[in-house]
């Protein structure tokens, strides 16, 4: 466990050093200003090398580690984490992952009979975890037996008062789904049938029989991972293109005062999800904030930026804040519904107090 330990804390310092290996690499004017380019130059030449260091430090310490626990030589360890499959294992696990979430995703919106994707997520995270373990056969149907039986997920995690637990939700699912691995590779026998059965995912989860035709890979079908987006914002899915449209427009006016009434309209899900109670215009917390559509609006409209500060204290009870947020109204938008999972469409009208009106429509979020 020393090695081990040792080998998450130099990977730990690595990644520090990386980022400041990056923010030197960007030559930010004031930096330069305030120390100089040439100490700058050093600096990076030196910690360059701190972080190769620590990243070999890593290596070393994580194999050693390893080698001790699975009673291999050093060389045996090595061998197994490059050639055994482990590294791109991870790989082939990641995207089936993917593949089970997103097809699944595609068949059925568990959200309103009142489940949340998180339930579609254990699911995919024991299909990685039964490879990586390298089930197969019935060890591999037990696995995801295992996995589904126990864990269905309420959508209650993600709407009105946001908790805490909405951030764990999905790691929750992912160590489940690691646990009914280790437990079908020791024998344990799963519940079955566990999809079409009379208590089964399809009748008391679906409440509709699933059918994914197509898969990645299957007559040069695309992987559904290639599908994917990244967020720009470290906030709800459905709020990217809200917030770069409230972020265009904010040069449109001198100050937040001057606006009278923003209104969103966007797709369906968005105004469910993160404009469904009165906490989304007073949100009481950080969880609730940053999965509110009128409060990370307002947030881009009075501040001209996104930053985490923003969604904390004391910035959650700003009176200014807050009376901007109360003048933002949110609608569903038919046309978004269709364009939906095309687009995130999101029309944001902002107008003014002494009555100019902007207007500005944005489809697709930068990620």
């Amino acid at each position: 466990q020393i090695f081990l330990n040792l080998g998450r804390i130099t990977a730990l310092l690595s990644g520090y050093f990386a980022l400041i290996e990056v923010l030197l690499l960007a030559r930010l004017p004031f930096l330069e200003r305030q120390i100089g380019f040439d100490r700058l130059t050093i600096w990076h030449r030196w910690n360059g090398h701190v972080c190769l260091y620590l990243i070999l430090a890593h290596v070393v310490f994580s194999i050693w580690g390893y080698s001790i626990t699975d009673k291999l030589s050093l060389w045996g360890e090595t061998s197994t984490m490059i050639w055994g499959g482990i590294y791109p294992g991870m790989i082939t696990a990641t995207v089936l992952a993917y593949e089970m979430f997103c097809r699944i995703c595609d068949e059925v919106d568990l959200k309103p009979i009142g489940y949340d994707h998180v339930t579609v997520g254990g699911m995919a995270s024991n299909m990685a975890a039964a490879w990586l373990f390298g089930l197969k056969g019935k060890q591999f149907e037990h696995c995801l037996q295992l996995g589904i039986a126990p864990n269905n997920a309420l959508y209650q995690t993600r709407i009105g008062n946001v908790s805490m637990w909405k951030g764990c939700a999905y790691a929750n699912a992912s160590r489940n789904a690691m646990f009914a691995a280790m437990l079908a590779q020791r024998g344990m026998t799963g519940p079955s049938p566990i999809f079409e059965g009379v208590g089964g995912y399809f009748k008391a989860v679906a409440r509709k029989t699933l059918t994914v035709d197509t898969w990645g890979g299957v007559n040069n079908a695309p992987f559904k991972i290639m599908e994917c987006l990244i967020k720009r914002f470290p906030l709800g899915q459905y709020s990217q293109t809200v917030c770069e449209a409230a972020l265009q427009l904010r040069d449109k006016v001198n100050s937040p005062e001057e606006i009278a009434e923003v209104q969103i309209e966007t797709v369906t899900t968005a105004c469910v999800l993160m404009a469904d109670a009165p906490e989304k215009w007073e949100p009481p917390n950080r969880e609730t904030a940053d999965h509110s559509m009128p409060y990370v609006t307002g947030v881009a409209l009075k501040y001209g930026r996104i930053a985490l500060e923003y969604f904390d204290d004391p910035y959650l009870h700003d009176e200014s804040l807050l009376e901007l947020v109360s003048r933002i109204k949110c609608e569903v938008s038919e046309e978004a519904n269709k364009r939906e999972p095309e687009a995130m469409l999101c029309d944001l009208t902002m107008t003014l107090r002494n009555g100019q009106r902007h207007d500005i429509r944005v489809e697709h979020h930068r990620g």
